[in-house]
């Protein structure tokens, strides 16, 4: 069946679609051109805005194993990301571990060396990247703690929000302990970063590894300390910072698990928005040895601290170390469970999204797995979230290299500021059942992909897509078809048709590529597919109809 344009579509779209709720869509894999063997590369990563970053602490260009690199991509023209470059420390140091801990914001990025020996053995460093204007990366700074010791491990985690960052040493000293620290460094004018702070636990307790992770956001830090042993030895626990009126920071909370018990090591990982944190507790064996979980923590009235939720995944398993990796965004959490086992796959890994619902409670809402799965992947050995794009790596991957890593990214309107894609209507039930639309892609200019998918087509079939911008959600036989259509074609303008055509499964695709055209951004369509059928009887013309798929198109 060929059909053509009712009426001239305005919008410049060309073929398109939708996505139920809580769907997420596989928008790129970051892998770099000279990935290699051992490379690690996802074990860490960070998102800001198009642009991630990742790291591959086992890189070699230098020709030793353990010197590191970490890579920057950006989405690019028509929606794909692209390797921009490469970075690797100005002194070239071997054997520091460079690429252990990432993390960017804007133009900045910043990667954690914690085997640096330049001061000290294992004293540690943080390389500072600025953006220029022309595009291009250089490296503008390197930090150290300015009271450096051997086996402090600065640069194990780094974390940047705007003009503040933190840095976490676990091996530092405090006082004549070896408790761990987090060190605060401010952007200046010149855009160099000076150490403003110190932050240290004012229990001060011996081997705890306070500041093994580290997150800002904000005035707030939050650093994990996840063989801190209230709850019982290496229960773990988590200290909250703020930023006073008068620059200094001070301890205002400690986050420990409701329930927890030694050898859980809550704060292994940790991660802050606004009022919102998670900490993870990879070991905890609640429902099997190494299960994991995450807890969900809010803050209250007189700046107090609640744990909220226990988040744990779909399917709890025996070392399947969730947790091992947390981000948080708003109201979106993204936990990762590096040693998951996934169709009978072990040690594949996967990430599981969390959404707060109206009241109150962190429901899992995604699931998130490697596309071609196989086992020892180790997805979700890093997770970062940025407006509902996630960034998830895959440090053991061996698509590119044996151990060579990448990592992929994600788009869900679950953690998108962005209106989500509505799916509504009834349509009418073609020979194998009711049809259901779809976003193939994010609805955002400049994404060549986009389109729609259809469910339950008849295999191997040419059907059409309407498109328009006013909806008739109870439905009506509006032309006479004999099917329901939800897309009201008389009052729309302009209505698109174009050819939906179906594989032998009766999956149906229309792509229908977005240009870059800012002055799309808002606008709301409608979207519906119908299609012909010679398998069964469906009087008076053998067609049928899909439901409804309604969407705001946005700006990445």
């Amino acid at each position: 069946m060929q059909l053509r344009l009712l009426v001239p579509l305005a919008l410049g779209l060309a073929c398109g679609a939708g996505a139920a709720a809580a769907q997420s869509y596989t928008l790129a894999t970051l892998s770099p051109q000279d990935t290699s063997a051992d490379d690690l590369i996802g074990s860490a990563c960070d998102v800001s805005g198009t642009t991630a970053i990742v790291g591959g602490y086992g890189h070699d260009d230098g020709g030793t194993p353990g010197t590191g690199a970490a890579w920057i991509f950006d989405r690019v023209a028509g929606g794909d990301w692209s390797e921009s470059v490469e970075l690797q420390p100005a002194d070239g140091l071997l054997s520091t571990r460079f690429g252990w801990a990432v993390a960017i914001d804007g133009d900045v990025a910043m990667v954690g060396a914690y085997r640096d020996d330049t001061l000290f053995n294992d004293a540690g460093s943080v390389y500072v990247y600025t953006r220029q204007g022309s595009g291009t990366w250089l490296q503008t700074g390197k930090l150290a703690a300015s009271d450096a010791t051997a086996g402090a491990e600065f640069g194990h985690a780094v974390s940047i929000d705007g003009n503040f960052a933190v840095v976490g040493a676990p091996g530092a000293k405090s006082g004549f302990e070896t408790s761990g620290a987090g060190y605060v460094f401010e952007r200046q004018p010149d855009d160099s970063w000076l150490e403003i702070a110190k932050l240290a636990s004012d229990d001060n307790l011996g081997n705890d590894e306070l500041g093994f992770d580290a997150s800002i956001s904000g005035s707030r830090v939050v650093l994990g300390a996840h063989l801190q042993d209230d709850n019982g030895n290496s229960s773990g626990a988590a200290y909250v910072y703020e930023r006073q009126n008068d620059g200094t920071w001070l301890e205002t909370a400690k986050l420990l698990a409701s329930d927890g018990v030694a050898s859980d090591y809550f704060g292994y990982s940790v991660a802050v928005s606004g009022d919102n944190i998670v900490c993870g507790a990879w070991l905890d064996d609640d429902f099997g040895s190494g299960t994991g979980s995450a807890y969900v923590f809010e803050l209250q009235a007189g700046n107090t601290w609640l744990e909220v939720a226990k988040l744990l995944p779909g399917i709890n398993q025996s070392n399947g170390h969730f947790g091992q990796s947390v981000a948080i965004d708003g109201d979106y959490a993204l936990i990762g469970a590096i040693h998951q086992i996934v169709n009978f796959k072990l040690d594949a890994g996967a990430a599981y999204g969390f959404r707060r619902d109206g009241g109150g409670g962190w429901p899992l809402v995604q699931s998130y797995f490697y596309d071609d799965i196989k086992s020892d992947q180790n997805f979700g050995h890093c997770v970062a979230l940025d407006d509902g794009v996630a960034v998830i790596g895959s440090s053991d991957n061996d698509e590119f290299a044996f151990n060579g890593g990448l990592a992929q990214v994600f788009y869900t309107y679950e953690g998108s500021s962005d209106p989500a894609p509505v799916v509504q209507g009834a349509g009418t039930p073609g020979c194998n059942g009711p049809q259901v639309i779809g976003l193939a892609l994010p609805a955002q200019i400049d994404t060549a992909g986009f389109g729609f998918t259809c469910t339950n087509a008849p295999a191997s079939s040419t059907g059409f897509l309407l498109v328009g911008n006013v909806a008739d959600i109870t439905g009506s036989d509006i032309l006479g078809l004999g099917v329901t259509l939800h897309v009201n074609v008389l009052l729309s303008t302009p209505t698109l048709l174009l050819d939906f055509a179906s594989d032998a499964s009766g999956n149906g695709l229309a792509p229908v590529p977005l240009p870059n055209s800012p002055s799309l951004v808002g606008a709301v369509l409608h979207a519906q597919a119908v299609w012909a059928w010679s398998s069964c009887v469906l009087p008076p013309l053998n067609l049928s109809s899909s439901n409804l798929v309604s969407f705001t198109i946005s700006a990445p």
